[in-house]
């Protein structure tokens, strides 16, 4: 399955839009951990499912902020891997 994927560039307009897989696992410690398998670096963690995701959400508007920023910086480009 992948992940669905909008992009607007240009300017201040430039926003991503996708929908990201998350991994749960419970811990040892008995909080869930989830792990976006798109962005390796994504990982929160809660005392319930629900948690957990919700935390994983704002890991990861915090974390496309800053691309957002380093966007403006750079030129984009597209690539499509089929693995």
């Amino acid at each position: 399955m992948n992940p669905r994927r909008e992009y607007l560039i240009g300017g201040d307009n430039y926003s991503i839009m996708m929908d990201y897989r998350i991994l749960l696992k419970k811990g040892q410690d008995g909080y869930y951990v989830a792990q976006c398998l798109e962005i390796p670096g994504a990982i929160s963690q809660g005392r319930t499912k629900a948690e957990a995701l919700r935390n994983a959400e704002e890991a990861l508007r915090l974390i496309l902020e800053v691309l957002k920023e380093e966007a403006k910086k750079g030129e984009i480009a597209r690539v499509t891997v089929d693995a």
